[in-house]
């Protein structure tokens, strides 16, 4: 069996409380997306990283009133729309559709909740926003 080295990565930004255990985290191109977790609060944020720069960001979220609407989560005293909690649950990215679909967590429900956010438009403000910043940079 071959070794492999662990090294500690210096981040920027909001990163997602350390002390949440059992959270998702998701791989979607450049970015890792990281919700959910055991916390005390029953809503959770969704926090992305950019992976060539370390650099963490809360990723806003709105309701699209089809799929969710504001009373399936909460809207904190920011303004900010946050997620319902759930822990030690799946979570993939569906690159075809651009979404991140989580399920089969904690809380235990029946019928087993399917947790679907969609990514597509983000994702490009996302990118067009690093190609911005490295045309400017350049």
């Amino acid at each position: 069996m071959s070794k492999k080295t662990v090294y500690s990565q210096e981040s920027i930004g909001s990163a997602p409380p350390p002390a949440v255990q059992g959270g998702g985290m998701v791989h979607a191109g450049d970015y890792l997306f990281v919700f959910g977790g055991k916390s005390k609060s029953k809503f959770t944020m969704m926090y992305g990283c950019y992976l060539p720069r370390t650099w963490w960001f809360v990723f806003f979220i709105a309701p699209d009133g089809e799929s969710t609407s504001q009373t399936d989560g909460r809207v904190s005293k920011d303004g900010l729309f946050l997620l319902p909690g759930i822990s030690d649950f799946s979570a993939c990215y569906v690159p075809e559709n651009r979404q991140i679909v989580a399920f089969m967590g904690h809380p235990h429900k029946n019928p087993v909740p399917i947790f679907v956010v969609s990514m597509a438009d983000a994702l490009s403000v996302l990118n067009l926003r690093e190609d911005i910043l490295a045309m400017i940079s350049f």
